[in-house]
């Protein structure tokens, strides 16, 4: 019933193996101008294609999914409304080790005609087979001729399909599901899963659509049938919605599971979906979560609405102190710490009241900035963070917060005697300012060991600090 997955990647996928090449102190000195978002899901293989690699192989079919706001294209650099892009990504374990390396070139239309439907936002996607265990991707995108280029990293955990307990496959957003019998990469069940990689739904996408699979059903005369549900969770992991449950004729021991869900009525916020899915001839239950954001307003006014800035409780209490950290003086958070929950709230608006930088206009631009930068930070540096989710907590997602996109940056890479290090240059900082992230244990964790930024950490020996670190 699934798809055969060889096949597809063969159809589908033509890619360029690159070895691991050992990179010099060679600087890259660029700024990170296009923004990039990335998702991924995994899936199971079929018997038959388990069966090449040979017994005790846990392969997983993974899919990954990427966007590009093609609005930040370089016009000047294109043929016939038409730009190239170079893409690449490789994938490592958590010791560096070269897992594989893909590159691959597209075309996309600059001036889309389309644009009213997807805001300029260019969907793809690339597919690899992985063995269970979890990895370092690191995605690239450069449009030719030009020296627009954008960087994202992230974590991929890939699950182990090969026991014969119930399982449900990771979900996959889309922006659509309609009928479709094409050999088009983005078909599985005869319909078109165009995936959303920026997990964003709103005013123009108003329902999210999604995609699982369901494995190691229990065929049988008594109860040919399993039963699905579906829920959405709020920010804090508490049921928002509940959908009743449907009962679901087994088409054999797997099954798709393609649904879209009307999500036009919730505040706009971070939510997760979760499956639920049961097997009452086994009683066995399963469970699948996918994160999602909802943004009903364009983003110059998105932030306005005060429900998500404003705590409801104390654990949002917590969550918003620790963003008004990067931001507030220890006085004004000493005295949020004394307020009860009522306090807290007039504390948040009033504070944010304060920062407005022209009270006359009816956004608060300054707050728009800094959680669109808290935004962005979770985009590019979750994969740092200990939950690998609030990439705003790192040491670079900090920096990215508070004084925002770098001008330039130095990425300093591997080798056998140098490890990670990047230089984040700001040129209009307090007369020319820079930060030194030191990527000390060889993880991808980049951490803050020099600035020359009034206030930041300064070590006059950062260099020699960075040599001591290599010469361990």
């Amino acid at each position: 019933m699934l798809k055969n997955r060889c096949l597809k990647i063969i159809l589908n996928l033509i890619f360029v193996l690159l070895p691991l090449a050992q990179v010099g102190l060679a600087q890259i000195s660029t700024s990170d101008s296009l923004t990039v978002w990335l998702d991924y899901a995994c899936f199971k293989f079929n018997p038959q294609q388990d069966s090449l690699l040979g017994p005790g192989q846990k392969l997983a079919y993974v899919e990954i999914y990427y966007a590009l706001d093609r609005s930040q294209l370089d016009t000047s650099a294109v043929e016939d409304i038409h730009a190239i892009l170079n893409l690449s990504m490789k994938i490592e374990d958590f010791q560096q080790n070269n897992i594989d390396s893909l590159s691959w070139t597209v075309g996309c239309t600059v001036f889309p005609t389309d644009a009213a439907q997807t805001n300029f936002i260019l969907y793809d996607l690339q597919a690899l087979q992985l063995l269970a265990g979890e990895y370092i991707l690191n995605f690239q995108v450069n449009q030719a001729n030009t020296s627009k280029v954008g960087r994202q990293k992230m974590t991929l955990k890939v699950p182990d399909f090969s026991d014969q307990h119930l399982k449900l496959s990771d979900i996959q957003l889309a922006l659509g599901a309609d009928p479709d019998t094409s050999e088009s990469k983005f078909v599985k069940a005869g319909r078109m899963i165009l995936p959303n990689a920026t997990k964003i739904y709103g005013a123009t996408s108003p329902v999210l659509y999604f995609y699982s699979e369901a494995y190691n059903l229990s065929p049988g005369s008594a109860d040919n049938t399993y039963n699905v549900s579906y829920s959405i969770l709020d920010s804090l992991g508490n049921i928002y919605k509940e959908y009743p449950s449907s009962s679901i004729k087994k088409p054999g021991s797997s099954s798709v599971i393609l649904s879209g869900l009307n999500i036009s009525t919730l505040p706009n916020g971070k939510y997760q979906l979760q499956i639920n899915l049961e097997d009452p001839l086994s009683h066995s239950k399963a469970t699948a979560k996918k994160e999602f954001w909802v943004r009903k307003e364009t983003p110059a006014t998105q932030l306005t609405s005060e429900e998500r800035f404003v705590p409801q409780n104390e654990q949002e209490a917590e969550i918003i102190r620790a963003e008004l950290s990067y931001i507030a003086t220890q006085d004004e958070l000493r005295m949020y710490d004394q307020l009860n929950l009522t306090g807290k709230q007039s504390f948040v608006k009033e504070f944010w009241n304060k920062k407005d930088p022209d009270p006359l206009t009816p956004v608060n631009e300054f707050k728009i900035q800094f959680y669109q930068r808290i935004f962005e930070a979770n985009q590019m540096f979750a994969s740092q963070s200990d939950d690998r989710k609030t990439g705003w907590r790192t040491n670079q997602g900090r920096i990215y917060v508070v004084y925002g996109k770098p001008d330039f940056i130095e990425r300093h890479h591997y080798t056998r005697q140098v490890k990670p290090w990047e230089k984040w240059i700001y040129n209009n900082l307090q007369g020319g300012a820079y930060f030194i992230f030191s990527d000390e244990d060889g993880y991808g964790v980049f951490r803050l060991v020099h600035s020359t930024a009034r206030g930041e950490k300064n070590d006059p020996d950062w260099e020699k600090a960075l040599q001591e670190i290599i010469e361990e």
